[in-house]
């Protein structure tokens, strides 16, 4: 590999988690509000780049934390996106991840150094989330539900 090809240049890796939760039988997902370009004050998933020291789930963990502050989350890896335009900054690909918890037993921090908030959404009334999250989201609701047929993912409830 020649890394000083230009088609190796400007590429990355994003980390997305669709995290789920049931409430009064209604399927959520939460989202946080960007406080930064691109997509600035957009809802979007939780999540973002990987740095280059760090795995996949090491990068999900910690973007859990700085976004939301909630840690010890179970997470599985749900998809990968590589449409070569979602992001408009450079090729991102985007491993996404989905985790499912109580709502009311974990308290979200709503506002960090980079989000203005962050809240749960009912899975129908979600829709343009910044980058491709709609897509995103689509997919992993899709992925949850094989693993409550075929897992115990929901045992935390």
């Amino acid at each position: 590999m020649d890394i000083k090809k230009p088609l190796y240049k400007n590429q990355g890796i994003h980390v997305l988690a669709t995290i789920f939760t049931i409430d009064k039988g209604n399927v959520k997902v939460l989202l946080i509000k960007r406080k930064n370009n691109p997509f600035k004050g957009s809802w979007g998933l939780v999540g973002g780049a990987v740095y280059n020291n760090e795995t996949l789930d090491t990068a999900m963990r910690r973007e859990i934390f700085e976004k939301i502050s909630l840690k010890d989350l179970n997470i599985y890896k749900a998809n990968i996106f590589d449409r070569v335009n979602r992001s408009p900054i450079y090729r991102m690909l985007c491993i996404s991840y989905i985790g499912i918890v109580d709502s009311k037993k974990v308290a979200i921090n709503k506002i960090t150094d980079k989000t203005t908030d962050a809240d749960w959404f009912d899975i129908h009334e979600v829709s343009n989330l910044a980058y491709d999250g709609d897509e995103i989201l689509k997919e992993n609701l899709e992925v949850l539900k094989e693993k409550i047929l075929k897992t115990a993912i929901l045992k935390n409830f």
